[in-house]
Order: structure tokens, then C-alpha cells, then sequence
């Protein structure tokens, strides 16, 4: 039997592993939109990554603020408004630019 403390530890450690390689692929996700960016700008084309906000789907059990409609919606506005110089940077879907 595994005592309680080795459980609450190991547990800790597979989470922590996890939360790892979910922040690797966002970040590598921002640096690809960053080269994308830098790679695209004499095509005139604008690389944006988006966060799309907590949406109700089946990977949240459908407890997300907004539905799928809206979130793209909003998505869509915020690509509208942005240009070139805005290119390689992350945004919220509402427009604003966030931190990575």
C-alpha cells in the first residue's frame, strides 16, 4: 500500500509533468506565430495567435462564459482589426494583446 503522503507527492508530480508540456507547446506555439510573422511580413500577411476565452464545449463540460458562436465571432473582430504591425503577437479574442 502507498502511503497517503507518497500518493498526494506523486500525484504532484504527474500534474506538475503535465503543466510542463502544456506550457512548452504554448510557448512554442508563440514563437511559431512570432517566425510566421517575421516570414510573412514582405507577403503582407499578419500571423496572430488568438485565445478564444473559456467557451462551452465538451472539453470544458460545457461550464465555458460563451458559446462557440460568439467566441469566433469576437475572434473574427479582433482579425479584422488588426494589421501588420500587430503581426506575431497574442490577443484575447475581445481584442486585447496578451502577455506570453
Amino acid at each position: 500500500m502507498i502511503p497517503f503522503f507518497s500518493l498526494s507527492i506523486l500525484t504532484f508530480l504527474l500534474f506538475y509533468d503535465l503543466l510542463i508540456y502544456i506550457r512548452a507547446s504554448k510557448a512554442a506555439l508563440n514563437a511559431i506565430t512570432k517566425s510566421m510573422a517575421v516570414d510573412l511580413k514582405n507577403e503582407n500577411i499578419t500571423a496572430l495567435a488568438l485565445h478564444p476565452g473559456y467557451v462551452k464545449t465538451a472539453m470544458t463540460n460545457n461550464k465555458g462564459d460563451l458559446g462557440p458562436d460568439e467566441s469566433v465571432a469576437d475572434m473574427l473582430n479582433t482579425i479584422e482589426g488588426k494589421g501588420l504591425n500587430e503581426s506575431g503577437k497574442f490577443y484575447h479574442r475581445s481584442g486585447h494583446e496578451l502577455e506570453w
